[in-house]
């Protein structure tokens, strides 16, 4: 697997706080509603995998491109984004789910 851990551009936050920032807002790490203390314990380490699990499967998919399975972005948007944000990879994980759920539906009626 070599080639596959590239060096993160540099910026004025470290990809750690970056992550940590994306995966608290879209994915809601600290908002989950859990009273077992087990739970309380395991959920944020779950959410962190998932995310994980997100970007994997992007990079699988699409490699490290925003590609046309994307909406397009606003006209507003003055930056054209080489890779998806989280946002865009749930909101399209959303839509292939609907999907998916309508196409069992006719074939069930079917």
């Amino acid at each position: 697997m070599q080639g596959a851990v590239q060096p993160f551009p540099p910026s004025s936050q470290s990809p750690v706080t970056y992550g940590r920032r994306k995966s608290a807002l879209v994915l809601g790490v600290g908002e989950a509603h859990v009273w077992n203390p087990v739970s309380v314990e395991r959920t944020p380490a779950f959410l962190v995998a998932a995310y994980a699990a997100v970007l994997l499967a992007q990079m699988q998919a699409f490699g490290d491109r925003r590609t046309e399975a994307f909406e397009p972005l606003p006209a507003w948007r003055k930056d054209h984004p080489l890779r998806p944000s989280l946002r865009d990879l749930v909101a399209l994980l959303r839509k292939e789910a609907g999907e998916y759920i309508a196409q069992q539906k006719r074939a069930d009626a079917a």
